[in-house]
């Protein structure tokens, strides 16, 4: 998938985020990150050339719904549903068309 192709924008909720692709994040104490999501500012950051970014943009969505739906979930349960939603779909193709 080229960069072309990556979403850069996203709806959830009333909010509207932003997806920036960078090479590198880090956080406020400069420790390496693949992935960011900022809720004050609608901004989800993720290092594209991963080989988990499918799955750390999914993580950072999780946490914009989790946010938006005041569901106060922990990184764990953030985790625990991002890689169910994965195992979900890899394993279901024609789920997706389904229930979406």
């Amino acid at each position: 998938m080229s960069m072309a192709d990556l979403p850069d924008r996203v709806k959830i909720g009333d909010s509207h985020y932003t997806i920036l692709y960078q090479l590198e994040i880090t956080d406020e104490k400069d420790e390496k990150l693949l992935g960011q999501c900022d809720f004050q500012s609608c901004t989800i950051k993720v290092v594209p050339n991963s080989n988990t970014y499918k799955n750390t943009l999914r993580h950072e969505l999780v946490h914009a719904i989790s946010y938006f739906m005041n569901a106060d979930l922990t990184e764990k349960q953030v985790d625990q549903v991002c890689n169910g939603l994965g195992t979900l779909f890899i394993d279901n193709p024609k789920l997706k068309d389904t229930i979406l």
